[in-house]
């Protein structure tokens, strides 16, 4: 991350040296183009942007993977649960909206966290009692918090609204289906059960789903790896991502991207590049703070050494 950072200062010093150079010294240094200021700056801000994405990725693998387990009610939420962890941390009963709060622990696959949740069922909030209404509003908060959702369906039931209506919320998020209760359906009958009810969700181009069973423990280990590669799959370069050790540099890149954002559109306005200069300099100050570098002396060494000033 250091070269990087370095990179960028020395193009950001490069182009404020020769802003203040043309404004100081107008009969020996001629004005930067407007154009090549744009250009210059476009790459740089290309350049800070890539580096938060990867620090959003960063943070995502350092806090974990916030994984979802959403669904009707009795459909198996719980049981998948506590399977996922190996061990008996949800109340399993028969008996409609028994998880009525959202239930969290932590669990390593693949060496990868997962924060997994166990939410209320979802079903319609009329038929809820005041208690079981919390828990489906928090059910909802989950779903636009989740990286990850896995929607839990039972083989052994008919799509309902409560259904059609949790998929519309899910399908646009990364999610995987997972028919449950496989052990009670002819597996000669599976594939054309699972076909029907995709072909009710109206999406029968669905591809990320897997049928399972708690009770016998079918394709349990093929699901934690569906979850491992669906979550390394949307992070680029999973094995490759320099880490952006903590917020403070995070915030400092944001700022720095924010001022050359600012300098950008007065390149486009085509302010006086006096003013511009200003944002370039709140950019370089923001990166002065991840490096521990003074610009000021950078900055006039880089005048006097690229450009014939009194010569």
């Amino acid at each position: 991350m250091y070269n990087e950072v370095k990179n960028i200062k020395n193009e950001l010093i490069n182009l404020l040296s020769r802003i203040i150079a043309s404004i100081d010294f107008p009969e020996d240094v001629e004005e930067l183009n407007y154009s090549e200021i744009e250009e210059i700056l476009n790459n740089i801000i290309i350049k800070i942007k890539r580096i938060l994405s990867q620090a959003n990725q960063s943070n995502i693998l350092r806090q974990g993977i916030k994984v979802a387990l959403l669904g009707a009610v009795n459909v198996g939420k719980s049981s998948l649960f506590n399977k996922l962890l190996n061990l008996e941390r949800a109340i399993v009963t028969n008996i409609p909206g028994t998880t009525r709060d959202v239930i969290q622990e932590s669990v390593i696959i693949n060496d990868l966290n997962i924060n997994l949740s166990d939410t209320a069922g979802l079903r319609d909030i009329n038929l809820a009692d005041e208690v079981e209404k919390i828990g489906i509003n928090l059910s909802n908060d989950e779903i636009q918090n989740a990286d990850l959702v896995l929607f839990v369906l039972d083989l052994t039931s008919d799509i309902s609204e409560d259904d059609l209506t949790t998929y519309q919320k899910i399908k646009d998020k990364p999610h995987v289906i997972v028919f449950s209760k496989m052990d009670l359906v002819d597996k000669k009958n599976l594939d054309d059960i699972i076909k029907i009810k995709l072909s009710k969700l109206k999406n029968e181009k669905e591809n990320s789903y897997i049928a399972i069973s708690t009770t016998n423990d079918m394709n349990i280990d093929e699901l934690k790896s569906m979850i491992f590669d669906m979550v390394t799959n949307s992070i680029n370069s999973f094995n490759e991502i320099e880490y952006v050790t903590n917020i403070r540099q995070q915030n400092c890149f944001f700022e720095a991207l924010k001022s050359c954002e600012l300098a950008m559109d007065g390149v486009k306005k085509q302010q006086l590049q006096d003013l511009i200069s200003i944002d370039i300099k709140g950019a370089l100050l923001k990166l002065e703070e991840i490096t521990g570098e003074s610009i000021n002396e950078d900055v006039l060494n880089n005048i006097f050494e690229k450009f014939c000033i009194g010569k």
